[in-house]
């Protein structure tokens, strides 16, 4: 578990990635949980293929849907 609080940005494939076709905000924070490979956040780097387990939100400035990680898996 990390209790660094932060942020990256991803795009959602599959099924879910019809409903939500545009890039997502991924908010992490101390319950985020980092596994297979992943220690902290600083591990995800951009374009790398990663499994979010999560809650979606809307933000309420923009409207647009937001992750709100529990888990943050790197996929090989």
């Amino acid at each position: 578990m990390s209790s660094a609080n932060g942020t990256f940005q991803m795009q959602i494939n599959g099924f879910a990635g019809l409903l939500v076709p545009q890039t997502v905000t991924v908010y992490t924070g101390g319950p985020t949980k980092y596994r297979d490979g992943f220690g902290s956040l600083s591990d995800v780097t951009a374009g790398e293929n990663v499994r979010v387990v999560r809650t979606a939100a809307e933000d309420p400035t923009s409207g647009k849907t937001v992750l709100l990680a529990h888990y943050v898996d790197e996929l090989q």
